[in-house]
């Protein structure tokens, strides 16, 4: 794992004016040395255990100092001013390497709220761009939110009874599109509005009755302008004339 010093604008996940890092330590650089509170730690512990990933990060890293402990994942904790950003392996570092972290990163993970809430999702969002990731669409208003209510309503039978004829692939796919819609829709996560869609549009070869859902989330939003999706309509289209002028 590449070496930041504690509070550098960058990361191996980001960099910004208002980024810090917090905790990427190498064996070749030495580092603050400390303890901190049980309780601090525990508080850590759980933002870590159910951290939201706004990127992924590919591989695992192993320990430089002992060798005995291996992560992956990172953790974020943003604060109306600057976004701290540590490897999970930071827990380890604490208890097994004596690491101390610097205290206003201490006070920022006592005071973060849970883990991709709706208060902890509004003072992540104005870093996102830090990370390669784009801010999240508006939330959809609560007359669009009750017009998804009654499409999930629709979908849950519709799955029900895809089980029941035995079709699970199919039943699979419609869910694995709506699952992330209730909680998103109320802030719990991102909101893009093109997901949707373009799950959809995985899924219609092996349902293709789940095209109707998207026509139906298209009448509340509007007709979609995902660039993914309208090359692949394109490309669709063009494949239709050239089948049609051989």
């Amino acid at each position: 794992m590449s070496f930041y010093p504690d509070l550098h604008t960058a990361s191996m996940v980001g960099r910004g004016d208002r980024h810090r890092a917090i905790g990427w330590l190498a064996s070749d650089h030495p580092f603050p040395c400390g303890t901190v509170s049980g309780a601090f730690v525990e508080v850590l512990k759980r933002h870590v255990a159910s951290a939201f990933q706004p990127l992924a990060f590919a591989g695992i890293h192993t320990c430089e100092f002992c060798g005995n402990y291996s992560a992956a994942g990172n953790v974020w904790v943003p604060t109306a001013d600057v976004v701290y950003v540590a490897p999970e392996m930071i827990v380890h570092y604490i208890t097994d390497h004596n690491y101390l972290p610097p205290n206003e990163f201490c006070r920022a993970v006592d005071a973060c709220p849970t883990q991709a809430s709706p208060e902890f999702m509004r003072l992540l969002a104005p870093y996102l761009s830090y990370f390669g990731t784009r801010p999240p669409d508006p939330l959809p208003t609560p007359g669009q939110q009750a017009q998804i209510a009654k499409l999930l309503t629709t979908a849950f039978y519709d799955i029900a009874r895809l089980c029941r004829r035995g079709d699970s692939t199919a039943a699979a796919v419609l869910a694995t599109a709506c699952a992330d819609l209730p909680s998103e829709m109320h802030g719990w996560g991102l909101w893009y509005r093109h997901i949707f869609s373009r799950l959809v549009r995985n899924g219609r070869p092996s349902y293709p009755g789940i095209g109707a859902y998207l026509d139906e989330y298209n009448a509340i939003f509007g007709e979609d302008t995902d660039p993914e999706l309208t090359a692949y309509m394109a490309a669709q289209a063009q494949d239709k004339r050239g089948g049609e002028s051989t």
